[in-house]
């Protein structure tokens, strides 16, 4: 997610429960894509849109893109988790010493996502999560698991 959306979401904490829109959980509901190692982030463009003309939202009031701005960020960041989270568990055997996650690059300078991501993996084999100063962060993301030292 964006920094300039990260800081603004942040800043309205007190809007995020101004409704519950409901963002999708991209391939986890259809025969032959559950449990797909796999990401999918179109679903929320659309949901978005969906939700922006049915619900008639005012895109100019700040309530809205706050709360609207924190239900995407969570989605979209639980969807990247809840697919690691899968790999890990499909790999059990072959990251069974692996103990350190580094996530690098611009999505990685996210802090939402960086807390999302220590809570998260407090339930795998992780031990460790470790993440470059956000001002080091690029736009290149890259996420991974480091091998065992």
């Amino acid at each position: 997610m964006g920094k300039a959306l990260e800081i603004f979401v942040n800043a309205n904490r007190q809007h995020w429960d101004y409704n519950d829109f409901q963002m999708p959980k991209p391939l986890y509901n259809k025969s032959g894509r559950k449990d797909q190692i796999a990401y999918s982030f179109a679903p929320f463009h659309g949901a978005v849109k969906r939700l922006i003309d049915n619900e008639k939202l005012d895109l100019n009031d700040e309530i809205v893109q706050a709360c609207l701005g924190y239900h995407i960020q969570q989605g979209i960041f639980g969807h990247m988790i809840d697919k690691l989270k899968l790999f890990l568990k499909a790999n059990e055997s072959k990251l069974k010493d692996v103990k350190d996650f580094v996530a690098s690059g611009g999505v990685a300078s996210n802090i939402t996502l960086r807390v999302m991501l220590d809570e998260a993996l407090k339930s795998t084999s992780i031990e460790r999560t470790s993440y470059p100063s956000p001002a080091l962060c690029t736009d290149l993301s890259l996420i991974h698991i480091s091998e065992p030292t």
